[in-house]
């Protein structure tokens, strides 16, 4: 992706091949979707819920900003999504390519096999990772004894 920013206006070059098949699966999906890359392994932080992250990539299909997510575990999961609704307050806060159009998640099995998922409800999994956050925070200071 990194290649496809800096030396093709964020695409990935259309000869691509590559001998993995999940990565086979990944050239093939960005070419059939005309993937333009925007954003790959970008730090992003939140001062006003003092946390930071590293987002996947940050892309453009048929002219929308999509938040993407590369998984290799054997299926996708609606934490995926809420991991993306994280990234996206912090985006949003920076910011940063907005406005977002969704979330789109990769599924790289190790199987060989490929997932996509894509959802466009994004307030429904921001609201989901802050109440993730504020569970994973308090359970941090009950385990600290900072009640």
């Amino acid at each position: 992706i990194k290649g496809a920013i800096k030396n093709n206006d964020g695409f990935i070059d259309p000869e691509g091949i590559d001998e993995n098949e999940q990565v086979q699966h990944f050239l093939s999906w960005s070419q059939n979707n005309k993937v333009k890359f925007l954003a790959s392994e970008l730090r992003i932080y939140s001062v006003e819920h003092f946390l930071g992250g590293t987002v996947d990539f940050v892309c453009e299909i048929e002219g929308n900003v999509w938040i993407g997510d590369l998984k290799t575990s054997s299926n996708l999961y609606p934490e995926n999504l809420w991991q993306c609704g994280g990234y996206d307050i912090l985006l949003t806060e920076m910011g940063l390519y907005q406005p977002i159009k969704g979330y789109v998640l990769l599924n790289l099995r190790k199987d060989g096999s490929f997932l996509e998922k894509r959802s466009v409800l994004l307030e429904e999994h921001k609201k989901a990772f802050i109440s993730c956050l504020n569970i994973y925070r308090l359970k941090q200071q009950i385990e600290n004894q900072i009640l």
